[in-house]
């Protein structure tokens, strides 16, 4: 099979325009000039290192919350007076999208997630240049919900909410990914999956009055042709015995119809012939509830977020060793009491749940539908083919 053929069936795989599959080692003007105006350590202001410290890192919350500074130049002083490395500890990089149809380039780690890693580099460069110990930022990339995900999925739709192995696939990238980069690590444990699911999974947490948040993201999540597909098959077979007791009823020529058509049929079996298509969407699409049970899986789902999210808090706090004395929480979603560390600056989202797109001056995040009109090109770096949305020509 000649080159041309394979990078064919790989774009077709990944749902990526062959024409538009066009590789440079030149990292693009608009990312060179993102990377050239991430924040830097003012020399000139007056106060201690550590507020200097405390304000180039605040810098990276964006418009966000994040943690008040009197609060982090007591948690740096500590560092500072003890000559220890600054230690930052951020959950990330634990999952991509499961939708790749409406999202995301595709599973594994693009050219978004290269320019979160050198955002949080910047941070470890910046700060060893006024204080020698160093600084260092630490991703822990254990969403251990995601297990429940799939099993919430996999009740109200019949299948996983994450193509299976595609998670893991995306963690072991992301280890390779990260290892290129100087002031940035995984924080590594053995067997925490293990470990989470016998001392933590299902222990009693908090109702969290921003669940609505998370049940918005998870209806951008969930808004896939196969999640819809998964729904409709599994309410085909939960209301069977109903909807032939509905044709019942009917007249004859329809009963048969159905007899003929629908009857026994598995639902990826009827969308594939026209006539039991149709009939399908006329007498019975409208029965099954599928709204409602789309609605119901938002609303799970997003319940496992919070109740996951809490739980792995908790984790952190009880299994990281020396975890409040030697890192400084941060959180891409930052709060009182933890600092705000935006993957990407002063943009919405996640690398991990959205698609890069560089434009003539900078980088930003959105939806790949959003940007289907653009060619995706690649930037290779360190090994690794990273896709972006090239929107240098847009006016």
């Amino acid at each position: 099979m000649n080159i041309k053929k394979l990078l064919l069936i790989i774009a077709l795989l990944v749902e990526i325009p062959f024409y538009a599959m066009k590789e440079t080692k030149t990292l693009p003007s608009g990312a060179q000039h993102y990377i050239k105006i991430l924040p830097t350590i003012n020399h000139d202001t007056q106060g201690s290192i550590a507020e200097k410290i405390a304000d180039f890192l605040i810098q990276h919350s964006g418009s966000g919350d994040t943690m008040q500074k009197e609060q982090l130049v007591l948690l740096l002083q500590s560092r500072i007076k003890q000559k220890k490395l600054i230690t930052l500890i951020v959950p990330s990089f634990a999952s991509r999208s499961s939708n790749i149809e409406r999202k995301i380039l595709g599973i594994e780690p693009d050219f978004g997630e290269f320019i979160a890693l050198k955002t949080l580099n910047n941070i470890g460069e910046q700060i060893n240049k006024v204080y020698k110990p160093g600084a260092h930022v630490v991703t822990f990339p254990y969403d251990f919900f995601l297990s429940d995900m799939d099993e919430t999925c996999k009740k109200l739709t019949g299948k996983p909410l994450f193509k299976v192995g595609s998670v893991e696939k995306y963690q072991e990238k992301m280890r390779q990914l990260i290892a290129l980069f100087d002031h940035v690590s995984i924080f590594h444990m053995d067997n925490p999956q293990e470990l989470y699911t016998k001392e933590y999974q299902g222990i009693p947490v908090q109702p969290l009055p921003h669940i609505r948040d998370y049940i918005t993201f998870i209806d951008g999540e969930i808004k896939q042709e196969r999640i819809k597909n998964n729904i409709i098959a599994q309410l085909l077979e939960e209301k069977k015995e109903c909807i032939e007791r509905f044709f019942q009823n009917k007249e004859t020529a329809t009963q048969q119809k159905y007899n003929t058509l629908i009857k026994g049929k598995t639902y990826k079996e009827i969308q594939h012939n026209n006539l039991a298509y149709r009939f399908f969407n006329t007498y019975i699409l409208s029965q099954l509830g599928v709204k409602n049970r789309t609605k119901e899986l938002a609303q799970q789902l997003a319940q496992d977020i919070s109740d996951g999210s809490q739980r792995v808090r908790k984790f952190m706090e009880k299994e990281i060793p020396n975890y409040k004395t030697e890192y400084i929480r941060a959180s891409i979603h930052g709060s009182k009491e933890k600092l705000g560390l935006q993957a990407t600056l002063n943009v919405r989202g996640t690398p991990w749940h959205k698609t890069p797109v560089v434009n003539k001056e900078s980088v930003t995040l959105t939806d790949r539908y959003l940007v289907k009109k653009f060619p995706v090109k690649q930037y290779k770096y360190g090994g690794f083919l990273l896709n972006y949305v090239d929107a240098t020509q847009s006016k």
